[in-house]
């Protein structure tokens, strides 16, 4: 990530493993997709967009982008951290 935010124009978007401190910043977002399944039974997507540092090995905040999804069997919740603007790829 360091390389790719010192180079000229190079873009990245990482997944992300899924952790507390994850879930917990989407929180709103996981009852929200699983409250619209219920209205529908059909999956249902919310997305959310944060800052995000993690505890020992990033040196900065940087922006993260989760998917919190609720499917038949439950929530399916994804992370990405990109540097890519918001304007160039809103959530």
């Amino acid at each position: 990530m360091k390389w790719c935010e010192h180079s000229t124009n190079v873009f990245y978007v990482f997944g992300l493993a899924k952790n507390p401190r994850l879930l917990k910043k989407i929180g709103k977002e996981l009852v929200e997709a699983r409250d619209l399944y219920e209205e529908t039974k059909e999956a249902s997507r919310v997305f959310a967009d944060f800052m995000y540092r993690t505890v020992e090995t990033w040196c900065r905040c940087r922006r993260g982008v989760a998917k919190a999804e609720h499917l038949e069997k439950g929530g399916n919740p994804r992370f990405i951290v990109t540097n890519l603007p918001e304007e160039y790829a809103t959530p």
